[in-house]
Formats: C-alpha cells, structure tokens, sequence
C-alpha cells in the first residue's frame, strides 16, 4: 500500500510539473485553481490515506464528499448553489445507513472468523469488516497504533510489560476497540468522540500508560 501512495504521489507530482512547464513554454495554458480544485486535493489526500492506511470511514467518507463537492463547483448532476453543509450532512447519514447493513449482513460471518494474533513488538495493527485480538505474551510494549473500521477489535495487555513512557493511539470507526490492561497500570486517556464514546478506568495505579483514543461511530473501552 505504501508503494502505490509513493506512485501516486510520483505521478501527481510529474504531472504538476509537466503543466507548469507547458505553461512558462507557451505550449499551453492550463490553470491548477479550477473551479472545485479544493475539493480535488480533498479527493487527493483521501486516497493518499486510502492507500497508506487501508480504507476507514473516515478517509471514504472525504474521498466521497470531495468528489461530490468536485461535481457541484463543476456544475455537474449538481446546482452549484446547493448548500455543502447539507451535502455533507447527508453523505454522513448515507454513510451510516451502509455501516449499520454493512455490520448486520456481515456480523455472523465476523464472528465465525474471529482471529487471535500474538506480536512480538510494538507496530501498528488495523483491521476491517473482522473480529480480532491482539494479545503481547511476556512482550514489552512502548508505543503502537490500533484501529478498527466496521467490525472488533480487542488489544490485550495484561500479561505484557509496559514500558516506561508508554504511549498508544487507538482508533474505533463504526467499530468497537477494546484495551484489556494489568490491573496495576494506571492509564492517562485522552479521549474524543463523534457520535461515540470512550470508556476509561479510573486513574490510579504502579505503572503510567498513555492513551489517545478516537470513536467515530464507535466506542473504545480501555478495561483493567
């Protein structure tokens, strides 16, 4: 995934200088600031995170928006003068609608194929449309990045070791994400939700581990 963002990129780049090129030769006159150019680079930067993080609902919700939003600047299927306060609105809605069929066609089959990963070493663990536990064995733990989109995920830290400075990020969109920690840690949450919720212990505990936490449509519960 990395390798097709870095081709895109590449390609986006030559293709930018070709144009300014073509500009200063008098060999053309092409303007980079048409109208809905914004919403191209919207479109750009989606796919951009598309590609380097696996699909979410986030980056498909502004891949979307950005191509609607393209089409209105452009006067195409849509009146200009539409609001984009309620396309978004709307895009939002129609994005839920797809979540909640998309979880309930999908859920038995999430659930038969419930998966137990064991790693070795702090990373980076993002899962879709699945059900999934990461657990850590005897492994000592300092940072990592977690997400879930439309399915579960559960990041078990109860039998690792917790490194000094400790920092995660966990990420739940249309998803649950649970963080399963030692009874004796004591977990500093930063948490902030959209139409979510972010579940936290009370403070208190031998061992401080850092926690930022993200629920869009979600919830994420950090359990000790």
């Amino acid at each position: 995934m990395k390798k097709a963002s870095r081709i895109i990129w590449g390609i986006l780049i030559l293709a930018l200088g070709v144009i300014l090129f073509g500009n200063a030769a008098k060999l053309w006159d092409v303007s980079i600031f048409f109208d809905g150019w914004w919403a191209a680079l919207v479109m750009l930067l989606a796919l951009f995170s598309i590609c380097t993080d696996k699909p979410n609902i986030v980056n498909v919700y502004f891949l979307l928006f950005g191509g609607v939003m393209l089409f209105k600047e452009q006067g195409i299927f849509i009146a200009k003068d539409t609001s984009p306060w309620l396309i978004a609105l709307a895009l939002l809605i129609i994005v839920a609608g797809l979540s909640i069929i998309i979880r309930t066609a999908f859920g038995t089959k999430r659930k038969s194929r419930a998966a137990v990963r064991t790693i070795s070493a702090n990373g980076n663990v993002s899962v879709s449309f699945c059900e999934e536990t990461v657990g850590f064995g005897s492994h000592c733990v300092e940072t990592g990045d977690y997400s879930v989109a439309f399915g579960s995920l559960t990041i078990d830290l109860r039998m690792a070791k917790i490194a000094e400075n400790a920092h995660l990020s966990v990420k739940a969109s249309f998803g649950e994400l649970k963080v399963l920690l030692p009874e004796n840690a004591d977990a500093e949450v930063d948490g902030n939700a959209f139409l979510g919720k972010v579940v936290s212990p009370a403070r208190g505990g031998e061992i401080p581990i850092k926690i930022t936490a993200s629920a869009i449509f979600g919830q994420v519960s950090i359990i000790k």
